[in-house]
């Protein structure tokens, strides 16, 4: 499917309030205590988490049990790249 004007608009309009909400001014510690205590319910919560998502997408139980590691991991990855990042702005001739 291919999305017209109104989706467009919508997808810009959802990006500005997740811009404008409280994320943005996290301060890069702020983020990475967040996602790790997300990665720590993740963690806690995984057998419950795996049911809903089977039971939404129909995935076998078994596969997603098997997922814990690598979604636990991810989201203790980025939280340690919240405080390892950092950007650099690069001059274009606009």
């Amino acid at each position: 499917p291919r999305g017209d004007r109104d989706d467009i608009e919508l997808a810009v309009a959802a990006a500005r309030r997740a811009f404008d909400g409280p994320w943005s001014r996290y301060k890069p510690y702020e983020r990475q205590v967040l996602l790790l205590r997300i990665a720590d319910l993740f963690e806690k919560h995984w057998e419950e988490i795996s049911r809903s998502d089977t039971t939404d997408m129909g995935m076998p139980i078994v596969r997603t049990l098997a997922n814990r590691n690598r979604v636990i991991g991810m989201l203790r990855y980025y939280a340690g790249m919240a405080t390892s990042l950092h950007g650099e702005t690069i001059e274009n001739s606009l």
